[in-house]
C-alpha cells in the first residue's frame, strides 16, 4: 500500500522533486493536490494520472503527511485550514515557509505583480497555539534560508515596525500528539 500524501496547493513541482530524490516513488506514494479549480484542471493536463487534483479537501481521507508550502500566509481563516488539514489525521504536517517569530499576529498587504495580496505574519506561539489546537505539536523548526547570488537573503520588512520584522521565515514539521 502506497503512502499518501496531500499538499496544499500548486501544479505538482513538490511531486516533481519526489520523481528525482525518491526510487519507485510513483509505486511508493498517492500524491494529492488541493487546489482552485482552473489550478486543477491545468495540473491534470500537465501530469495527467501521476498526481490526483481536487478542489477541496477529500471528505474521509487520511493522509500520511500534509504539506502545505508558502499556502497558509495567504488564507484569511488559517484556523480553519489547520483544522481542516488536522481532521485527515496525518501523522505529520509540513507547513514551509511560513512567515512566524517574535512578532505580533498580523495581515498586510503583498505587493504581488501589480496585485496586492492580503498576507499573514503570525506569533509563533499564537501559531503553535492554534497547531496544538488540531493536535499537533512541533516536531522540527528550522529557518527557511535563502542564498541568492551567493548572499544570504532575508526577508525585505524595511517599511514594517521592527517590531513587525522577522528576517527569515520558517519550515515547521508537526507531528500528531497522541
Amino acid at each position: 500500500m502506497a503512502n499518501s500524501l496531500q499538499r496544499a496547493g500548486g501544479l505538482g513541482i513538490g511531486y516533481l522533486a519526489l520523481l528525482e530524490s525518491i526510487p519507485r516513488v510513483q509505486e511508493r506514494v498517492d500524491y494529492a493536490i488541493v487546489e482552485v479549480p482552473q489550478i486543477c484542471e491545468e495540473g491534470r493536463r500537465l501530469l495527467s494520472g501521476r498526481v490526483r487534483y481536487v478542489d477541496g479537501f477529500p471528505e474521509g481521507e487520511r493522509f500520511d503527511l500534509v504539506d502545505s508550502s508558502s499556502a497558509l500566509q495567504y488564507v484569511e481563516d488559517w484556523r480553519g485550514i489547520l483544522a481542516a488539514l488536522g481532521a485527515h489525521a496525518p501523522e505529520f504536517m509540513l507547513l514551509s515557509d511560513i512567515f512566524a517569530g517574535p512578532v505580533p499576529t498580523y495581515v498586510t498587504l503583498q505587493h504581488y505583480y501589480g496585485s496586492r495580496i492580503p498576507h499573514w505574519f503570525w506569533n509563533l506561539d499564537e501559531l503553535l497555539a492554534a497547531c496544538a489546537q488540531s493536535g499537533y505539536a512541533p516536531a522540527m523548526k528550522t529557518f527557511a534560508a535563502a542564498r541568492r547570488l551567493g548572499v544570504d537573503d532575508t526577508l525585505p520588512m524595511d517599511q514594517f515596525p521592527q517590531t513587525h520584522r522577522l528576517e527569515q521565515s520558517l519550515h515547521l514539521l508537526l507531528q500528531r500528539v497522541a
